[in-house]
């Protein structure tokens, strides 16, 4: 089954493009190539958009707010940044750049969805232990002991606590408010199960001693029946206490990774480490020789830390978790990195100041605000593998980061929706995660312009293209706040530009877009050929490529895929998918021979940068080809229909005389077929359809096209035209 979300990725490949001329970038050398100037831009919002200015925090009482980023005249604007932000990405994806802004972490997993998944097979495959964890000298230590299980009902009467109070207290903090914390209680051990877990017995009279733990109520209270967790812990040693097993320092930092957003652990007993004894209770799972420790957690069924790390999952894409990666081991810099700046203080290459500064933009028209929502922002985490990790090679069982052929599923963005929605918040969200989003109404517009310095005709190029996804004007950034709702789809227009070359003596255009235009053809070609050499000459058209081919797809607004926004706060939603085994499938279906093409691609490339008197020419011939095309049409506004018809007959005779191709014949075909079935009202037409209908014939039998030879003398039949 397929999932729908309102997110999804653009394949990533092993493929990283780090242009040659990188150790050339400079402020104070020119490239003889290079550009300086401004373009003007104007943002355009085709849904409410949101850019986040100062924000309100939520209450128990109100949500939080998300204002408007303003001028200090209060006018709405968009600041650098998120403008920045918005065309980076694209070129970041678009001109093949690293994939490495991810810490190289192991996430962690705890799916109780079945007896036999992955993480209960890891979780049963040895025995869970108790321990105490400490913190000496700079290291982290857990004293292993023993533990029994112990029914709340029974807590609460030996502890003498309300039972309605301790229903209600359902995380650590407030259970351990009730009892205190890890009190001391007498006990005994009851007869063992068939689990190798034994439960607590005689309480408060036995002749054993330990402490109570609670681990949280995670769902219904213990009354609830089947599937509500009933028992809590009794930690003791058994016999003489252990002796501390030191924790390996990777696997501490995959427990504090794991638990850096944890309550539990960040406010109750991480601020008592040095003082709470005697310890922090922890459950663990030791090494194979029961002398270190492999994993621990805050419950017996602990977020687990996966095999493989983030950085494991990329170097997936190529070969092996071993294998080198363009992504992560290789320090040139991409594109994007050449034209928007990276800071690196430890890597060879150093940081990068950025040549392309864009300003301020702000709002053309005097708007008033609207504020939508409450809504909640939050979805799912990259925990979640039927969406974050590639599942095209899934069979039976999910592929998670337990597997060495796991890879991440590639570069994340929101297709645009046809329209923008703000569902209800789910019913148990507080005020505190709910927030509402000030936004400016659908067709606002905003100005401003793009400084550059220095750029080279391919990287010039290269921003023009993330402007407008390549002079496609009908497709859409997602900007700001609220992308999974809608908001914030805008589309960019070049409204002027001011162009100094670095060499006064080079052949350029008159009109400054002119040469901006040429620039992306000399980007684009640039692609081309950077993408047939990494395919080895199987592909050679860089839009075609499949990565290209998401990006564009989730911009488009006719291709649109509406998820359901509704139950997409609703945790019990992703459960369920897991369940049903769900995954995500690619915005647009993937072309035939993907896979397999990825696994060949190689992962670099070195194309020559093209030259612009070519680029130049081209788009000349374009724009004349284009201004032909208008002037074509407004003939036909004024051409009777038989006039219309001759022209439709030229034009499809034209297109094949230039580029003789399948649909071409079929065009021109059907232009012979729908002449008439008779010549009244044609006479002054019939010598230029008798030349048309001569030159068809003469170039389908150069071409062997036994159809349009048949259609043409069909025609000459009905309209008593006389051949050469």
């Amino acid at each position: 089954m397929t999932l729908n979300l309102p997110y999804n990725f653009v394949p990533l490949t092993p493929f990283v493009l780090r242009p040659d001329w990188h150790a050339h970038v400079s402020h104070d050398h020119p490239f003889r190539d290079g550009w300086s100037g401004e373009i003007r831009i104007r943002l355009t919002a085709h849904t409410p958009l949101s850019v986040g200015g100062a924000q309100t925090p939520g209450s128990d009482r109100e949500p939080g707010k998300v204002h408007f980023a303003r001028t200090p005249d209060a006018r709405p604007a968009i600041p650098p940044t998120s403008l920045k932000g918005m065309l980076r990405h694209v070129l970041e994806i678009a001109a093949f750049g690293h994939f490495r802004e991810v810490e190289d972490q192991r996430l962690g997993v705890r799916d109780l969805t079945g007896a036999n998944n992955f993480y209960m097979k890891e979780m049963v495959k040895a025995p869970v232990r108790a321990g105490w964890l400490r913190y000496r000298d700079g290291s982290w230590y857990i004293r292993p002991v023993s533990f029994v299980r112990l029914h709340q009902e029974e807590l609460i009467r030996a502890l003498g606590v309300n039972e309605q109070e301790w229903k209600k207290a359902g995380t650590v903090q407030k259970r351990y408010g009730l009892i205190g914390t890890l009190p001391e209680i007498p006990f005994d051990v009851g007869p063992v199960r068939n689990n190798g877990q034994a439960d607590a017995s005689d309480l408060g009279r036995g002749p054993r001693h330990g402490h109570v733990v609670v681990t949280g109520q995670p769902g219904k209270d213990f009354t609830q029946g089947k599937g509500a967790k009933k028992r809590e812990f009794i930690f003791y040693d058994a016999g003489e206490p252990q002796d501390e097993i030191p924790v390996p320092p990777e696997v501490m930092s995959d427990f504090q990774f794991i638990h850096q957003e944890s309550p539990e652990w960040n406010d109750f007993w991480k601020p008592q480490l040095h003082s709470v004894s005697p310890g922090v209770p922890v459950f663990w799972h030791a090494e194979g020789n029961q002398s270190s420790v492999r994993s621990l957690g805050l419950a017996m069924m602990y977020r687990l830390a996966y095999r493989n790390t983030l950085h494991d999952a990329i170097r997936h894409t190529r070969a092996g978790k071993n294998a080198a990666s363009a992504h992560l081991d290789d320090d040139a810099p991409d594109l994007a990195e050449l034209l928007f700046g990276r800071i690196d203080a430890e890597g060879p290459n150093g940081s990068l100041r950025g040549r392309v500064m864009p300003g301020l933009a702000e709002c053309e028209q005097d708007v008033s605000t609207h504020w939508e929502g409450p809504m909640v922002l939050n979805g799912p985490k990259p925990t979640f593998y039927p969406a974050y990790l590639n599942q095209q090679e899934k069979k039976k069982d999910y592929i998670t980061l337990m597997d060495d052929r796991a890879e991440l599923s590639g570069w994340k963005r929101y297709p645009v929706r046809s329209s923008h929605h703000a569902p209800r918040p789910p019913e148990k969200s507080g005020p505190k995660v709910q927030v509402k989003l000030e936004t400016v109404p659908s067709d606002t517009t905003f100005s401003t312009q793009i400084r550059f310095h220095n750029l080279r005709d391919v990287e010039l190029g290269a921003l023009m293209w993330a402007l407008d996804f390549g002079g496609r004007g009908d497709l859409r950034h997602s900007l700001g706040t609220g992308k999974p709702f809608g908001f914030g789809q805008v589309s960019v227009d070049v409204t002027d530009a001011r162009l100094e070359p670095n060499d006064p003596a080079r052949e350029i255009d008159d009109d400054a877009l002119v040469n901006l235009e040429a620039c992306r053809h000399a980007f684009v070609q640039y692609m081309n050929d950077a993408w047939a050499q990494t395919t080895d000459g199987a592909d050679d058209r860089w839009e075609d490529s499949e990565p290209l081919r998401q990006l564009l797809a989730m911009a488009d607004p006719s291709r649109a895929a509406d998820a359901p926004l509704d139950k997409m706060g609703n945790p019990k939603f992703f459960m369920d998918a897991r369940k049903d085994g769900e995954y995500l499938e690619p915005h647009l279906e993937a072309k035939d021979g993907w896979h397999s093409l990825r696994r060949q691609l190689g992962d670099s490339a070195t194309p020559e940068a093209p030259a612009f008197d070519q680029a130049l020419e081209e788009t000349r011939r374009r724009h004349q080809q284009a201004q032909e095309k208008q002037e074509r049409e407004q003939k036909r506004q004024a051409m009777s229909p038989e006039e219309t018809q001759v022209d439709n007959l030229r034009q499809a005779l034209e297109a094949c005389e230039a580029e003789p191709g399948k649909s071409r014949w079929n065009n021109l075909n059907k232009a012979i077929r729908e002449l008439p079935e008779e010549a009244a009202g044609w006479d002054d037409l019939i010598t230029d359809l008798a030349e048309l209908l001569n030159r068809a014939e003469t170039l389908a039998a150069g071409h062997d096209q036994k159809k349009i030879i048949k259609a043409v003398r069909q025609a000459r039949t009905r309209l008593n035209i006389g051949g050469d």
